[in-house]
């Protein structure tokens, strides 16, 4: 049965929509849609003329039929009214006599004079509303829309865990018009009927997605899917995928991915992480299996290894020392699906020794371990963390030396200022240890000479007395 269903799928056309399963979005009344680069002429009796075909005639203001058209076919849909000749049309406007005719675009005046208005070679800016009036009146008013025609979709589907939701989903590489909307037509059978899955579109993120329901009885079976995009310029369609959910099961990232250094190992980064949070608790069945890839920061070549067992940590044993690294892990089901996209980038740096750090960073700061892949990055470069492990130990040595010279030369100043101080008090007293030393060696002669002057001093003061008793005695004898 299912060699069957292949070969029916292998037999069928590449684009299996039913016709008129995409139809064209219908732009309501008094609207005219063009694409860029057209011929667009606007008269004020309701014509409305496209690369030279006439599409609307109309007397009455206000009557325009919608139109649609696709500048890549200049084949133009008209619609069912009667079709006068461009050059009948303008013969009639000019027998008759009408006052003076103003044309406005956005309620703004154009400078232009008649009752026709050319616009050649349109663009997204002519879009707007435009008016035509008459001695005051508006005879007649339109709104133009100029866009791109739809670029052919791209379909992508994808599931998230095995009991998740299918995910399709398309992003175009222009902006869409806002009145854009998306379906998904999908069957379970290759001969069955096409079911309609209404999708959603945004124009701020400018993308169409669709969500199809988990069946589990349906993880193996094929489907077959494409998407409808439909607007007020174009419709298109994509081709027809075919898929199981099993095989188009793609996990998200794994998160909490985290980088570390093992102590005592200078080549030695741990990385851990956890499995996808959208992996439900009921699909823990299924295992998963991981990749991890790293780079030094500044190389352009990514390492990758394979870690096929069930683990959620591995130990890098190859890094270079010093070095700091890009880390990015990803996940995939054991046997079926796609890997996952990598995981946000997460930096690490393999333990260093101190002593070795300052050295190095002081002595050799351009230095590479041999291994690291040297033509993978400038040479003579730092990496931001270490100019400012360079720069913090050339100042710390700046300061130490400027300390140490500073000290040094203090002291010698005060010993300097010491001896100079020294030699003038010496030089002022040149005699006085030679005097000292002298009294120091005469001390006793002096005493000496202190008990004669004594002894004389008080002999003299005898004799004194002695002469002064006798004169007393004498002037006695006198009288």
């Amino acid at each position: 049965m299912f060699v069957t269903a292949l070969c029916v799928l292998c037999a069928s056309p590449a684009r299996g929509e039913p016709n008129g399963s995409c139809p064209r979005k219908e732009p309501p009344p008094g609207v005219v849609v063009v694409s860029q680069d057209s011929e667009l002429v606007l008269t004020c009796s309701g014509g409305v003329i496209l690369d030279g075909v006439k599409l609307v005639s109309s007397r009455f203001p206000n009557a325009v039929t919608a139109s649609i058209v696709n500048s890549r076919s200049h084949n133009p849909v008209l619609p069912n009214q009667q079709v006068d000749t461009l050059e009948d049309e303008f013969d009639t406007e000019e027998k008759e006599k009408r006052p003076k005719v103003q044309w406005k675009w956005n309620n703004k005046d154009l400078y232009t004079e008649g009752s026709t208005l050319s616009l050649s070679n349109v663009r997204m800016s002519d879009s707007g509303s435009y008016s035509c009036l008459q001695g005051g009146t508006e005879k007649f008013s339109t709104k133009v829309i100029v866009a791109e025609a739809i670029e052919t979709p791209q379909l992508s589907c994808y599931k998230k865990s095995p009991s998740s939701k299918i995910r399709c989903e398309w992003s175009p590489h222009s902006q869409l018009h806002k009145s854009t909307s998306c379906s998904l037509f999908t069957r379970k059978r290759p001969n069955g009927l096409f079911l309609r899955v209404p999708c959603s579109y945004s124009t701020r993120r400018s993308k169409c997605w669709c969500v199809l329901g988990h069946n589990e009885e349906d993880k193996r079976t094929l489907h077959q899917a494409f998407l409808c995009v439909s607007s007020l310029t174009s419709n298109g369609s994509s081709d027809l995928i075919t898929f199981t959910p099993m095989h188009i099961l793609k996990p998200d990232p794994p998160y909490n991915v985290s980088v570390q250094p093992e102590v005592g190992l200078n080549r030695t980064l741990v990385v851990t992480w956890r499995p996808p949070y959208t992996w439900k608790i009921q699909d823990r069945f299924y295992e998963l299996i991981y990749e991890l890839r790293y780079k030094p920061l500044l190389s352009a070549y990514y390492q990758t290894r394979a870690i096929d067992e069930q683990t959620s940590t591995h130990t890098i044993t190859d890094a270079v020392a010093g070095e700091t690294y890009e880390v990015e892990v990803r996940a995939k089901d054991e046997y079926e699906g796609q890997w996952s996209e990598w995981s946000v980038t997460q930096h690490g740096r393999s333990w260093t020794d101190i002593s070795n750090e300052d050295l190095l960073g002081t002595s050799y700061p351009y230095w590479y371990g041999e291994g690291s892949g040297s033509g993978d990055y400038p040479e003579n470069q730092l990496t931001s963390t270490q100019r400012e492990k360079t720069l913090s130990h050339h100042f710390l040595w700046i300061a130490v030396s400027l300390g140490v010279c500073l000290t040094v030369l203090i002291v010698y100043i005060i010993w300097h200022k010491g001896q100079c101080v020294s030699r003038l008090y010496s030089s002022r007293r040149p005699g006085a240890a030679a005097d000292k030393q002298t009294l120091s060696k005469s001390r006793p002669l002096r005493e000496v000479e202190e008990r004669r002057k004594q002894e004389l001093r008080a002999e003299d003061k005898t004799e004194a007395t002695i002469f002064n008793n006798t004169s007393y005695f004498l002037v006695q004898k006198e009288i």
